[in-house]
């Protein structure tokens, strides 16, 4: 089984079986600081005890590495 997508203009095929040795092998998808901080912002919206990302260590290197 796969799934057929649309993303960043591009059509893309996924596969879909659990095993499949392709989807075992990915590392994930890096997000972006840019990403991070819009959730960041709409989180703090609902809450207003979460400080300012700034005051966080959500913006540090060693979190937008990429772990393999």
């Amino acid at each position: 089984m796969v799934e057929v997508a649309r993303r960043g203009g591009f059509d893309i095929i996924r596969p879909r079986h659990p095993e499949n040795p392709l989807r075992e092998r990915f590392g994930g998808t890096p997000a972006y600081e840019p990403e991070m901080r819009e959730v960041y912002r709409r989180l703090r919206g609902l809450d207003d005890g979460l400080p300012p990302i700034e005051k966080t260590d959500l913006l540090t290197t060693p979190l937008w590495a990429v772990h393999r």
